[in-house]
């Protein structure tokens, strides 16, 4: 009878889907974008700069010899992150996030844990090719709360934005100074 109660209480569970995880973390992947943008090195890093800046961003580090350009920790919004990054818990059944950023704001203020916030730290190397520049984009992004802090994964949201902004300026379209990371 004790084996008997015990494959009830364990086939409950399982039926019940008590015992079995509804969300996982997913790792984040390293977030590298390249492009190229259609100018010189020199012009390009400037206009990567002037984006950069119009975008709300923090220089860090800036060698133009080299064409590192670093910026650290920008402070981000949870509504920033669901824009540019993937949710960190993805549901188990079918593999698509378990809620947002905001939901997880929501979670941490009732439990009193205070506001989801974020962090990007970005290095940008640029190298000219013939008469063009090669960008790579590497980014860091954090998303935490006073108890839990993960790594997120980009959307490549920023990235993209990032680089149409800088060929526009480079083509003398500026685009106004927005206030995003």
């Amino acid at each position: 009878m004790n084996r008997a109660l015990i494959a009830l209480i364990i086939l409950s569970c399982v039926v019940l889907n008590g015992c079995a995880p509804r969300a996982v973390l997913k790792p984040a992947e390293t977030n590298l974008h390249e492009f190229t943008l259609p100018a010189k090195k020199e012009a390009a890093f400037d206009a990567m700069l002037a984006t950069a800046q119009a975008m709300g961003l923090q220089i860090d580090v800036i060698e133009k010899a080299s064409g590192l350009i670093q910026f650290k920790n920008a402070s981000l919004s949870y509504s920033q992150l669901d824009m540019y990054c993937h949710y960190v818990a993805i549901r188990v059944k079918d593999g698509k996030p378990y809620g947002g950023f905001s939901h997880w704001n929501q979670r941490s203020m009732r439990a009193g844990t205070g506001a989801v916030y974020g962090t990007v730290s970005l290095n940008i190397l640029a190298s000219e090719t013939n008469e063009e520049t090669k960008v790579t984009l590497r980014g860091k992004w954090i998303a935490a709360s006073l108890r839990e802090v993960h790594e997120c994964q980009s959307n490549n949201v920023f990235e993209n934005d990032f680089k149409e902004k800088t060929i526009a300026r480079l083509r003398g379209n500026t685009p106004p100074p927005e206030n995003t990371p």
